[in-house]
C-alpha cells in the first residue's frame, strides 16, 4: 500500500482482527467447556460475539465512521464477513484441490485473501462515511 493512512489502518484492523480471534475462542470455552453448549452453538456465539467487537473497534477506531443509521452499517459490516468466509472457503478448497497444499498451508493463504477482501469491503463500502484524519480513540 502506497497510501500511509490506508496501511495504518490494515494495520489498526488487523490487531483488531486478533482481539476478535481470541474473543470468539474464549467465548467458545467458556460456553462449551463450562456451560455445557454443542461446541458448533459454542462456536457459533463465539463468532458472532467478535464480529460484534469487530465492528464496534474498527467503527470506532480503524475506519471513524461517521455514518449515523448504524444497523445499515452494521448490516454491511455482516455481509462483508460472510463473503470473507466465502473467499476463505473458495481459496482453501483451490489451494488444496487444486495446489494439493496441505489444509494447514492453504488455511494461511486462504486467510490473507479473506483479511484483503474483508478491510477492502469495509474500507469502500461500510465504513466509507469517515472522517479524514480524526479518530475516536476507544
Amino acid at each position: 500500500m502506497s497510501n500511509p493512512e490506508a496501511f495504518r489502518q490494515f494495520v489498526k484492523f488487523a490487531m483488531i482482527g486478533g482481539l476478535n480471534t481470541v474473543v470468539h475462542y474464549l467465548i467458545f470455552l467458556v460456553l462449551f467447556r463450562f456451560a455445557g453448549f454443542f461446541y458448533i452453538a459454542a462456536s457459533a456465539i463465539g463468532y458472532c460475539a467478535g464480529i460484534t467487537n469487530s465492528y464496534f473497534f474498527n467503527r470506532r477506531w480503524t475506519f471513524c465512521s461517521e455514518e449515523t443509521r448504524k444497523g445499515i452499517e452494521f448490516g454491511k459490516f455482516s455481509l462483508v464477513n460472510v463473503a470473507s468466509i466465502a473467499v476463505n472457503l473458495w481459496v482453501l478448497r483451490y489451494c488444496v484441490g487444486q495446489l494439493m497444499m496441505r489444509p494447514e498451508f492453504g488455511q494461511i493463504v486462504a486467510i490473507g485473501f479473506s483479511m484483503v477482501t474483508n478491510f477492502m469491503g469495509n474500507k469502500f463500502w461500510t465504513f466509507r462515511k469517515m472522517k479524514e484524519r480524526y479518530c475516536v480513540q476507544p
